[in-house]
């Protein structure tokens, strides 16, 4: 029986299904095809639920195909939102190793609108409407995904830090190879490995509109604390996060 011996949780629109990928081409990690099956999400997975697996047998059978893999990995964005996530991994895979990309909050709330109206799935009139309703659940939400502090402070309390690996979307952006590479390393794999970059995955077209500075405003304000909180969490400085 195989389970997963690293997750790749999050966050939503931070080219994690790029790193899904470009992790999954070295010889010695097997990740999961199915990205998103949400298994330690299921309850906040309302959108999916023609992709969600809800039983553990169900996902374990999932990885019987990971072989000699030294390293086992799936990768659901959903993960680090939902709030009962953290415990419910620890209480199954307490040794797994977890790796985030943290992307501006701002920019990844009018991302996955943008992404959603694309789709047809989000049908208000504007983004401002969307920031001004109250959220319901993490799966549907703009604003409550953002909040990483919040996140991050719900994951220490089940797992040391050593077992969490957090990048910030712009290291992908300025040397993807690099943070291959440190993730190879975290996973104990061959860490000079270089993946076949020239594919990018799950990227928005370029925006019809920019975002209005009403709702930059309305989420700098909204994010201000929490951007503070991620900071001390992560040791690194975010204040441009709130200034572009």
């Amino acid at each position: 029986m195989h389970l997963p011996t690293f997750l790749i949780i999050g966050a939503t629109k931070a080219a994690t299904t790029s790193l899904h990928h470009y992790l999954g081409q070295h010889p010695d990690i097997y990740v999961l095809p199915q990205k998103e099956t949400n298994f330690f999400a299921q309850d906040s997975a309302l959108c999916m639920l023609d992709r969600t697996v809800t039983s553990q047998e169900e996902y374990e059978k999932l990885f019987a195909d990971a072989g000699d893999a030294k390293a086992i990995g799936e990768t659901s964005p959903a993960y680090l939102a939902v709030p009962d996530t953290p415990e419910l991994i620890a209480k199954m895979i307490p040794d797994a190793k977890l790796i985030m990309i943290l992307r501006n909050p701002i920019e990844r709330a009018y991302s996955h609108y943008l992404m959603r109206r694309r789709q047809g799935k989000e049908t208000r009139e504007s983004f401002e409407e969307c920031l001004e309703a109250i959220d319901l659940d993490p799966m549907r939400s703009y604003k409550s995904r953002g909040f990483y502090g919040e996140q991050l402070e719900r994951y220490l309390k089940e797992f040391p830090i050593e077992q969490l690996k957090i990048f910030l979307y712009e290291d992908l952006l300025e040397d993807p190879v690099a943070l291959v590479q440190e993730c190879c390393s975290f996973l104990g794999v061959d860490s000079n490995f270089e993946p076949d970059m020239q594919e990018k995955y799950n990227v928005n077209p370029p925006a019809e509109e920019p975002m209005s500075d009403t709702a930059k405003a309305m989420l700098r304000d909204l994010y201000r604390e929490d951007i503070a909180i991620t900071e001390k969490i992560i040791g690194r400085e975010l204040a441009g996060w709130l200034t572009s």
